[in-house]
């Protein structure tokens, strides 16, 4: 038997009814997975064609924790570290070192309060001489010191020469770092920009390389990618003014996905993630000249969403088109100037047409999350959701999808309406 703590909370669904068409609650079936929070990334840590979870805890506990699937066992907990210093909002997977395997990439910290010091690197899979569920088995390799708290991060081949480079975003700076080999980076690319959290990574503009989209703007990255300028375009100037005066302005959650088909275009979304009173707004364009000229239509996912510090998009129903996964989380109820109130909803918005104008929400629960993904945890070929109630108390929830229990024969959730458009930049 492979070593590791068998979790009794997890629940195998069997002879589940076929869920009823225009409800999605009934597509999924919640459990704890674990008691202790963390951000999480998915993907196959052991090679064995099966999806895992990878979470980055607190630093002195449990602050590296891989969750192993298997086919026809529970899910299996191991702790692969007790004194990692790790010290991020997100992680990444990738392979890093091009050896087969997946890599962590995450931020550590050195000394605490103003004597903290933030460093960038990446966690080195110990496969194939070691397990990779062996304690202390997992090295870190720091790539550079990095000037304030890491908010986003993403592992990306930006120059192309086929090795993934790191892009990380703090307050008010973006950094390329850019690969050489696996413990050499010579180079990188500052960007100076406004505050204060979200970034996705895609190629907006088609011409064969990564942008970087932040909240309400991106940088389109040149030909040249450590001589040449990178030059910034504006989405939508709502997600960086300020409106209260404080480190909770400009906080977002940023995706980029293909949610409208046929257009040529990636779609961007945008919520806010520490104010009230913000739509979810998925952002498209149907030519280059407006993107050029930064005239995004903007579509309303929702009015309202508060908190939203979860946004993610997948084709949960398997209908074909991309649906949008959205959650609100809960503050710490002491720091009173910014608790916030229940409910804390974790909701799929279904797309119901082609053109990303028709969304039906679906509330399944009212806990909250935290940093929530979507992903095919344990490889059975449907979409799931995994994530923390809060950024300070767990547990660590998942959402099973139970599509793959009907053999994926089931029909449309029921169409509904949206109600708001409108253009920017003009």
């Amino acid at each position: 038997m492979i070593p590791g703590l068998l979790l009794a909370s997890w629940i195998s669904p069997s002879c589940i009814p076929e869920p009823e068409t225009g409800d999605a609650r009934t597509l999924f079936e919640h459990f704890t997975l674990d008691p202790v929070r963390g951000q999480m990334t998915i993907g196959d840590i052991d090679n064995d064609g099966i999806n895992d979870i990878i979470k980055k805890g607190d630093p002195g506990h449990e602050p590296l924790v891989w969750f192993k699937w298997s086919r026809n066992d529970a899910p299996r907990k191991y702790i692969l570290s007790r004194d990692l210093p790790l010290r991020c909002d997100r992680v990444d997977l990738c392979d890093m070192d091009l050896d087969g395997d997946l890599d962590l990439v995450a931020g550590r910290s050195v000394g605490m309060g103003v004597d903290e010091e933030y460093f960038i690197g990446w966690i080195e899979n110990p496969l194939p001489q070691i397990f990779p569920g062996t304690p202390d088995s997992w090295q870190y390799h720091t790539v550079a010191k990095h000037e304030g708290y890491i908010k986003d991060i993403k592992a990306v081949d930006f120059d192309r020469n086929g090795k993934p480079d790191i892009v990380t975003r703090a307050h008010e700076r973006t950094v390329i770092h850019f690969q050489e080999s696996p413990m050499n980076w010579p180079e990188r690319v500052v960007l100076q920009h406004e505050s204060h959290e979200g970034m996705d990574v895609a190629d907006l503009d088609s011409d064969g390389d990564p942008d970087i989209i932040l909240n309400g703007f991106w940088f389109e990255t040149p030909g040249e990618v450590t001589g040449e300028t990178y030059t910034k375009h504006i989405i939508d100037s709502l997600w960086f003014t300020p409106v209260d005066s404080s480190w909770r302005d400009n906080n977002t959650c940023v995706r980029v996905a293909d949610i409208i088909g046929g257009n040529g275009f990636p779609e961007i979304l945008i919520s806010h993630s520490e104010l009230p009173g913000y739509p979810i707004s998925m952002y498209t364009v149907s030519s280059i000249d407006d993107l050029r000229k930064d005239a995004w239509t903007e579509i309303r996912i929702a009015e309202q969403y508060d908190f939203c510090q979860t946004l993610d998009a997948g084709d949960v129903d398997h209908d074909g088109d991309l649906d949008i996964l959205a959650a609100k989380f809960k503050r710490e109820p002491d720091q009173v100037a910014w608790a916030n109130s229940p409910p804390y909803p974790v909701s799929v918005f279904a797309n119901l047409s082609p053109d990303g104008m028709k969304w039906k929400e679906t509330v399944l629960n009212d806990s909250g999350i935290y940093a929530g993904i979507l992903g095919d945890i344990g490889s059975d070929g449907d979409l799931d959701i995994a994530g923390s109630r809060s950024y300070f108390e767990g547990p660590l929830n998942i959402w099973e999808n139970k599509l793959s229990d009907y053999g994926n024969s089931r029909k449309r959730i029921s169409r509904g309406r949206f109600s708001r458009h409108r253009r920017t930049g003009e």
